[in-house]
């Protein structure tokens, strides 16, 4: 593709088509293209262009991860949050979780925030390792959030793993978080799932403890 005349703004605007189209190697050549003659990519076109590098099927992955190295390189510290997240997604969505793993620790800092970790807890939890991605967030300083847990808790809910399940509510009662209305319905849940809901009264004793506490030492309740 010859693209040495063409503006960043036409350019951009054949990325867009290949992507509607369903073309994420038509994306990746364009982009080679464009650096290639010297254009500056903007925000836009780095954007569409990892997109499009996480789609790739399996038989091209070795191309996809040549360009996304370079997209890395060149705009990943100028690339919105919004898409990162989106390509990390992308990733997770199609199955490639280890590359998703790559992506993620090549997000800077700033971006690798709790919305960040979500995504990827809940997409492993979607595969079953969700204990990996616990791990590695509880290493990196970050603390599991009501949505976190939420998430953990309706992955292992449709894999109806009780195992699983127990050590994530042992983590929400040591968090705090097991009186939250969000993740009190998720346990519920998954209970009902793994066909124990047994334990459910376990449960609802937690919320009226913590109301009766709230109700004894209105103080103390916060805001």
């Amino acid at each position: 593709m010859k693209v040495k005349h063409y503006s960043v703004q036409r350019l951009n605007s054949l990325l867009l088509k290949y992507s509607g189209q369903g073309l994420p190697e038509s994306v990746l050549h364009c982009y080679a293209s464009l650096i290639n003659s010297g254009h500056s990519p903007e925000q836009f076109t780095y954007a569409i262009t990892l997109s499009a590098s996480a789609k790739v099927q399996n038989i091209e992955l070795g191309r996809a991860v040549h360009y996304c190295v370079c997209v890395i390189k060149r705009g990943l510290q100028s690339t919105s949050f919004l898409a990162l997240v989106t390509v990390l997604n992308t990733y997770i969505s199609s199955g490639k979780l280890h590359d998703a793993c790559q992506f993620f620790e090549q997000m800077p800092l700033p971006t690798r925030n709790v919305v960040a970790w979500n995504v990827m807890i809940s997409g492993h939890a979607e595969r079953g390792h969700y204990k990996e991605a616990l791990h590695q967030m509880s290493k990196h300083g970050v603390k599991s959030s009501r949505s976190t847990l939420t998430s953990v808790l309706s992955a292992i809910a449709s894999l109806a793993s009780l195992g699983h399940g127990l050590l994530v509510h042992a983590r929400a009662i040591k968090q705090g978080f097991e009186s939250s209305l969000y993740v009190t319905s998720s346990l519920l849940n998954m209970y009902g799932k793994c066909e124990t809901l047994h334990a459910a009264p376990q449960v609802f004793d937690k919320i009226f403890e913590e109301n009766n506490d709230k109700k004894r030492h209105p103080k103390d309740a916060g805001v």
